[in-house]
């Protein structure tokens, strides 16, 4: 067990192996990591590469980058990687993503067309969640978006700014109300700490969250709950218990990363 981290001053005890861990699973499992094209994570990648200074990080998302961007800009995924820019994109070419997912392209375009389209305007409003009970992570996707557009400057900056707020108290609720060590518990803790909650985060979150990683150092988006012969297992998943695996997964272990290099970097401002 890591020890108990105390928020605010000092250094985070166990931040810096579980950084290391991290590091060393997108390491590993290079080949297949960067088949996920999925910019969302690769953004974070980015981002704690930046934090860091890790040019380990870095290397890896060059290579990311060069696969899938460099010769050409294909839609507006490159926008993820950008702090300002537009690219085309109209409300049919994304009418068929997932709702955050279409969000997520007005935030990244800030484009006004796309921000009057029904399903995306009513995400401004911190009461959108309300209405899909069952979506562990609309909370946090929510976030997502509106810490895009408040860091593009795009829109009402200020109304941004108290809808985030509002969602980071909800937040809290859900860390306090379903300690599941799960994708979305990651994530919960991530969106706290990316959107300037710090103060907000209790020390046993990031513990359990350090605690949570596998033997290979990456973390799983899910959890066994007992061992079975065979092959699966008893697994709690996202919203359900069934028959699985647990195994490290990139998605689970990127949030994770961003967390500490969010945490690293909190450390050096405190200094």
């Amino acid at each position: 067990m890591a020890p108990e981290i105390a928020l605010g001053a000092g250094r985070h005890r166990g931040t810096d192996a579980a950084y290391e861990n991290a590091v060393s699973w997108l390491q590993e499992n290079r080949t297949r990591v960067l088949d996920t094209p999925n910019p969302a994570l690769w953004r974070m990648v980015k981002r704690s590469a930046r934090l860091t200074g890790d040019p380990r990080l870095q290397d890896l998302f060059d290579t990311y980058y060069k696969r899938y961007f460099s010769a050409r800009k294909q839609g507006y995924g490159f926008l993820w990687f950008q702090e300002k820019g537009w690219a085309p994109v109209t409300y049919e070419q994304i009418e068929s993503l997932d709702d955050y997912q279409q969000f997520f392209a007005y935030a990244l375009t800030c484009d006004a067309d796309l921000g009057r389209q029904p399903l995306i305007y009513a995400q401004n409003d911190p009461t959108y969640c309300d209405g899909h009970p069952l979506r562990s992570s609309c909370v946090t996707h929510q976030m997502m978006g509106l810490q895009i557009l408040r860091e593009r400057r795009c829109g009402d900056v200020d109304r941004h700014s108290e809808v985030i707020q509002t969602l980071q108290k909800r937040v809290v609720r859900q860390l306090t109300l379903d300690p599941r060590l799960l994708d979305q518990y990651i994530q919960r803790v991530l969106m706290l700490l990316d959107t300037g909650a710090l103060s907000m985060v209790k020390p046993v979150w990031i513990n359990r969250v350090i605690n949570g990683s596998l033997g290979d150092g990456g973390w799983p988006e899910r959890r066994v709950i007992l061992d079975i012969p065979g092959k699966y297992d008893l697994i709690l998943t996202r919203n359900f218990i069934g028959l699985g695996e647990v195994k490290s997964l990139f998605h689970a272990t990127a949030q994770a990363l961003l967390i500490f290099a969010l945490l690293m970097e909190n450390e050096k401002e405190v200094k």
